[in-house]
């Protein structure tokens, strides 16, 4: 661009600009890869201009030796920078689970004491599962342990297998955490009894072999905590011994031992049931003997008063169980009967061999006389007959026969010994009134004379019609009467 100076006295010279045209190098530049953007510029006198700028493609971009010097540093950047990106995502604290087994109350009270002290606390999103850093594990326990939480049983069942799973994990270790969720799982199930506060289950499970003949019968023990005040009731023991043995298979019953927080075995043993009745024969014989004993005391009580009369029974009973089957035959006497006869008869008629043998013997007769039947008469050259006769019979007897299979149920009563003691004075006559008219000494035993006998052999049938005696079977009823003492009654 060239700008005319103007003179004084003179016109203004005309200015002219030359635009900035590309050159034909710039031009075949740009077909060849590059790109032509307008840009604004200035000219040697501070005037405005526009033209061409060129935009480098990428490849000639790094095909420079400046930007190839500046690429492996530019790439070590990178390198380091993803480096530090790995290692601290690596050095995010792990977490680890608090109390897998706690229950969902427990876990929100948990949560939130945990948040307000500041450990760092979350909800794991695939399991729901409370977790703190493991760094502080032990620590969150101990402050939680202060707090009285979690309040419910929080031992991991089976929700523990899943947590604890690998694929590097072998085979008797699964089978050993198989059975530790077992036993947990069994001790949240007893722990549900109301009378029990703590149950604890321990498993002893042989490898079982393919083989029936040589399979080893896993057995069990509990030992169970019962409330303040509480105690395990029998039946509660027997509904524990086959709650485990049906969860365990093949454990029967009796390898089941339920034991007590003080160490007193709460189930019986084959040695304790040998030796006599066991706890449930014991319980149904006490409720018996109290059976009979209110039916004493409610009958002679309107007859004496209920402070007047004083009984003791005892019954021996036969918890044997019995069973029979008899077949019994002919119990009438008529002797076998017939239940079946077959009777079959053969007869027939064959010619037999006669004559001499030859072809003389074997010709017809010469003049055979024939009858309305058909059959040849006698004649000569014939050769004689024989007939033949044969019967056969068949006769089944059988006796009368009946069987008989018996059960006999157990609990019987073998013998009763019944004992009552009734204070004599109810029962003797009004004593005749002193001439002095004074009494005896306060607190002093009256005078008893002998009471009715022909009154206390009533008294004593009606004992034994109370409680059912029965003379043949050598029950024994005694019935006494007795002056009571009043300072112990």
């Amino acid at each position: 661009m060239s700008t005319a100076a103007a003179t004084p006295g003179t016109l203004p010279a005309v200015q002219s600009t030359e635009a900035q045209l590309p050159t034909p190098a710039t031009v075949g530049e740009a077909a060849s890869g590059g790109a032509l953007v307008p840009a604004a510029g200035g000219g040697d006198g501070g005037g405005t201009g526009t033209g061409l700028v060129q935009v480098l493609p990428l490849q000639q971009i790094f095909a420079q030796p400046a930007v190839r010097r500046a690429v492996p540093a530019i790439g070590a950047v990178f390198v380091v920078l993803a480096f530090a990106i790995i290692y601290f995502w690596m050095e995010e604290p792990a977490y680890r689970a608090l109390y897998p087994g706690m229950a969902e109350g427990d876990r929100q009270g948990a949560y939130e004491a945990l948040m307000g002290a500041g450990y760092e606390a979350r909800i794991d999103g695939s399991t729901g599962q409370l977790q703190v850093p493991e760094g502080r594990y032990h620590e969150a326990r101990l402050f939680l342990a202060g707090q009285g939480l979690p309040l419910g049983s929080v031992e991991g069942g089976f929700d523990a297998l899943a947590e604890q799973s690998s694929m590097t994990q072998s085979q008797f270790m699964e089978q050993v955490r198989y059975n530790a969720a077992i036993e947990r799982e069994l001790g949240r199930t007893i722990a549900e009894i109301s009378s029990i506060a703590n149950a604890r289950v321990h498993i002893a499970m042989a490898k079982q072999s393919p083989f029936v003949r040589e399979r080893t019968p896993p057995k069990a023990s509990v030992t169970v905590t019962p409330y303040g005040g509480r105690v395990v009731t029998e039946r509660q023991v027997e509904a524990i011994v086959h709650l485990v043995s049906a969860s365990v298979p093949y454990l029967p019953a009796e390898n089941v031992a339920v034991v007590d927080h003080l160490g007193t075995l709460l189930t019986g043993t084959a040695d304790s049931a040998a030796m006599g009745m066991n706890g449930t024969q014991l319980d149904f014989k006490r409720s018996v003997e109290d059976e009979l004993r209110g039916r004493v005391l409610k009958i002679l009580a309107p007859i004496v008063g209920a402070a007047n009369v004083r009984a003791e029974i005892d019954v021996a009973m036969d918890f044997t169980q019995t069973e029979s089957t008899i077949e019994r035959y002919d119990e009438a006497g008529q002797g076998p009967k017939t239940r079946s006869e077959t009777l079959s008869s053969e007869r027939g008629t064959e010619l037999s061999a006669m004559g001499v043998p030859g072809a003389v013997s074997n010709q017809p007769p010469e003049d055979p006389a024939f009858t309305d039947d058909g059959a040849a008469t006698e004649g000569e050259g014939q050769a004689g007959g024989a007939g033949t006769f044969s019967s056969r019979s068949t006769r089944n007897y059988e006796l009368d026969r009946r069987v008989e299979h018996t059960k006999r149920a157990s609990g019987t009563i073998e013998r009763l010994s019944v004992a009552v003691v009734v204070n004599a004075v109810p029962l003797l006559p009004p004593a005749p009134a002193s001439e002095e008219g004074e009494e005896g000494a306060e607190g002093a035993p009256p005078v008893i004379t002998e009471v009715d006998p022909a009154r206390l052999e009533r008294l004593t049938n009606l004992v034994r019609g109370a409680v059912g005696a029965v003379t043949e079977r050598g029950d024994l009823v005694t019935l006494e009467a007795a002056g009571f003492d009043s300072k112990i009654w």
